[in-house]
């Protein structure tokens, strides 16, 4: 029968016996003593306590030795010598654990630790004495240091050529060691003077805060939030991938409150993380107008009754206190699709939604705020300020900042019937002041002539560029002050342009020109006509198919056209045919027959501004008329149905496809995965308008001429513009003609630079031919 054996004779020995003991009140005592050295030594870098613990442990052994065993610790096992060293490592470590909980800031009583500190305050260290060394005697000690340097390398070449090589840099490591053993070598009284010198140091460098100073401790308060604000957005994108990487779920994240940057104004910062199929994530999908209207006016509207305006006003931080004055805070609304521009990271250029002011309060503004324009009318809350181009952080392609609506590209102009804001109101521009020597000035003779080169001003569109007589003339022709403004930026930009060194002259401000000549007979033939010689109009069988509705004309082109080009390139009308002026301009009969179909899709002046580019980009070209091969016809991979179909079915300009409500979401999925299939390799994923570090300018499968080239790019946009009416939001091609805007312009440049993009003679594709030409016809 078996017997229970209990856990001890279970073992195969003896019992090992452990002697452990805690610190004695005089023990205490006498590290207490030393715990100042070692707080300081808790402030320098590197490796510090070697010479602390062995002097620690001569004077801490011999005031309290090891006390003898008792009876009892000798007949459990313990022996009072062979034990000894043992004995002496537990009380070590004891006191070890002493010190180390000593040097700590307590948090009892402090509540739990938070869990999301965006702002940690940096302790300042005390420098190690061989730094503070080398600082102090830096004069003296780097010609010694460099000397051995060059003897320790030199001794390492043995052969004439190695010696021949130069010296490189001093490591610091090198430099420091050098340091150690120079300082060993000093006096005593050196060594003191280098200690109290490093201690002075981080007494001086500490931050110590002046209470009496309330202005001084304010800013303080709100560099601390602008900080954390700045690391919000990198922190939170890392924590939606998280979330996704353990959860599988996907959102976003808002937040409102007081900007100190923007001087204490209402701002709110919103992320999107997750996108679909499409590259399309919530915000681009919701549209910015119904995100406005749905989240974001009203959390606007309840920050403003949590932040009072004492609050705002107590959170405005000075630009130079703050950052950059070209910088901006995280805007409060999503872009409106993939293709507009990513955001910021970094905290960079974005727009801001300011707060609301109470009556009697002064919004404090950005001294280098840009005018206002197309500021809407009745937003009793708060002020829009113009959107700007953000460059995006680098980051996960899934996560993305968003800015406010992205109204205006680089080289966007003003709608003909905005008006001019005034302030903050969206009012309409004031009356024009006559200033002296203008064309209302009584000085002037009856007809309101000036002289040649008299530098006037208009208050509400004069920008101060110099302009003649002649134009002056033209300007106030003009309809209306928007009308005005949007050429005088025109000229400003041009004259930027010219500065630079992009345009060889300065285009002159040109009336519109609206052609008047009576309509001649057709001078075109029908495929009828071609094959049997039979009459196609009157009673002849089929219709004339030019006969199209009068387009509104060009504005004239802003770029490197010279004046007689200008004045005449744009007086196309569909039923006027191209005049031998508009010919001797250099367009080839496809262009001449497209432009006033192009110009009847949209009066936007966005649109108009885009044919403007697109001319001049067909001129740098060259104006290629022929070009079947790969380096002419863009890319068809996901073309939108509808302009196939018009391009296989002869491209007949009276039977322009319609993109009507039914077929616009299909129509939007594939023209912008046609178009990214097309974008270099830097920007084909994200679509990202940041040149810098790209490497690579290479535009060569958009930047085609020829009817097969760009041209069908432009009338995709235009067929888009024509069907969504006055809904750009909800349609949102409003973000496709910006990014065809940018494009264009982007190749522009590449080609008047003799370095980005230029493609030579030589270099183009040769494919084989396409089997189908693509020729527009009337």
């Amino acid at each position: 029968m078996s017997q229970l054996v209990s856990s001890s004779q279970k073992r195969s020995g003896p019992r090992e016996i452990k002697w452990t003991r805690s610190l004695t009140t005089e023990e205490k005592a006498t590290c207490l003593t030393h715990l100042p050295q070692y707080l300081q030594l808790t402030q320098v870098r590197g490796k510090k306590y070697d010479d602390f613990w062995i002097p620690l442990w001569q004077t801490f052994f011999a005031a309290h030795p090891l006390s003898p065993l008792t009876a009892e610790e000798i007949e459990s096992g313990l022996d009072q010598g062979e034990r000894k060293g043992e004995r002496m490592q537990i009380i070590k470590l004891r006191v070890r654990e002493w010190f180390n909980n000593h040097c700590r800031t307590t948090t009892a009583g402090m509540g739990r630790r938070a869990a999301l500190d965006l702002v940690k305050d940096s302790k300042t260290r005390m420098l190690a004495a061989y730094q503070a060394y080398h600082s102090m005697f830096k004069d003296r000690l780097e010609p010694i240091i460099k000397q051995e340097w060059i003897d320790s390398v030199m001794s390492e070449r043995l052969t004439e050529e190695a010696k021949a090589k130069p010296i490189p840099p001093i490591p610091i490591n090198f430099r420091n060691a050098a340091s150690k053993r120079m300082l060993q070598e000093e006096p005593a009284d050196v060594q003191n003077e280098v200690d109290e010198w490093r201690r002075a140091q981080r007494n001086n460098s500490s931050k110590v805060e002046d209470e009496g100073d309330e202005e001084a401790q304010r800013l303080r308060i709100a560099n601390r939030y602008h900080k954390a604000q700045q690391a919000l957005v990198p922190t939170i994108q890392s924590i939606l991938e998280n979330i996704e990487e353990q959860t599988g779920m996907i959102g976003f994240f808002t937040v409102v409150g007081p900007q100190p940057i923007r001087g204490g104004n209402l701002g709110s910062i919103t992320i999107f993380h997750g996108r679909n199929d499409l590259k399309h994530d919530f915000g681009e999908v919701y549209t910015t107008e119904r995100w406005k209207n749905n989240i974001e006016t009203p959390l606007m509207e309840f920050a403003a009754t949590v932040f009072s305006p004492s609050v705002r006003a107590s959170r405005a931080l000075d630009i130079a206190d703050g950052m950059s004055s070209r910088s901006r805070s995280i805007s409060v609304a999503p872009s409106r699709s993939a293709s507009a521009m990513p955001p910021m990271t970094s905290m960079s250029a974005a727009s801001t939604n300011q707060a609301p002011y109470a009556a009697g309060a002064t919004p404090q503004e950005d001294p280098e705020a840009e005018p206002q324009e197309n500021i809407e009318d009745g937003d009793p809350l708060y002020e829009h300020e113009p959107s700007s181009y953000a460059y995006p952080p680098i980051g996960d392609e899934h996560s993305e900042v968003f800015t406010q609506p992205l109204q205006s590209v680089p080289d966007a102009l003003p709608s003909k019937n905005a008006s001019v804001a005034d302030g903050a109101s969206g009012t309409e521009s004031p009356p024009l002041v006559v200033a002296p020597g203008s064309l209302g000035d009584p000085q002037t003779d009856g007809e309101g002539q000036v002289e040649i080169g008299a530098k006037t001003s208009i208050a509400g569109w004069d920008n101060g560029e110099d302009i003649t007589a002649e134009e002056r003339a033209v300007l106030l022709a003009m309809e209306s002050d928007a009308e005005r403004l949007r050429a005088m930026r025109i000229r400003q930009r041009d004259r930027e342009q010219f500065d630079d060194g992009l345009i060889r002259n300065i285009p002159p401000i040109v009336p519109k020109v609206v052609a008047s000549v009576p309509k001649p007979k057709a001078s075109t033939k029908s495929k009828a006509s071609k094959k049997g010689g039979q009459s196609t109009d009157g009673e002849g069988g089929k219709n004339d198919r030019s006969a199209l509705k009068k387009p509104s004309p060009l504005i004239p082109s802003s770029t490197t056209l010279n004046s007689s080009q200008t004045s005449s390139s744009f007086a196309t009308n569909p039923d006027v045919p191209p005049s031998e002026e508009t010919r001797d301009a250099g367009w080839p009969e496809w262009v001449v027959v497209a432009m006033p179909h192009l110009q009847a899709l949209s009066d936007d002046v966005q649109w108009t501004s885009l044919l403007d580019k697109w001319i001049e980009l067909e001129r740098q070209l060259g104006f290629p008329q022929k070009g079947r091969s790969k380096a002419f016809v863009l890319i068809p991979t996901h073309r939108p149905a509808p302009l196939s179909n018009w391009i296989h079915d002869g491209c007949v300009w009276d039977e322009l496809p319609n993109i009507v409500p039914g077929i616009a979401q299909d129509y939007s999925t594939s023209w912008w995965l046609w178009w990214r299939a097309m974008q270099p390799a830097w920007r084909a994923e994200s679509l990202s308008q940041d040149l810098r570090g790209t490497g690579d300018f290479n535009w060569g499968e958009t930047r085609k001429g020829t009817q097969n080239g760009f041209f069908l790019m432009v009338l995709s946009v235009g067929l888009w513009l024509r069907g969504r009416g006055k809904g750009r939001d909800e349609w949102r091609c409003g973000d496709a003609l910006r990014e065809v805007h940018w494009v264009i312009g982007q190749m522009l440049n590449s080609g008047n630079s003799p370095t980005l993009g230029k493609r030579g003679r030589n270099n183009c594709d040769t494919d084989k031919p396409l089997g189908k030409r693509i020729k527009p016809r009337s």
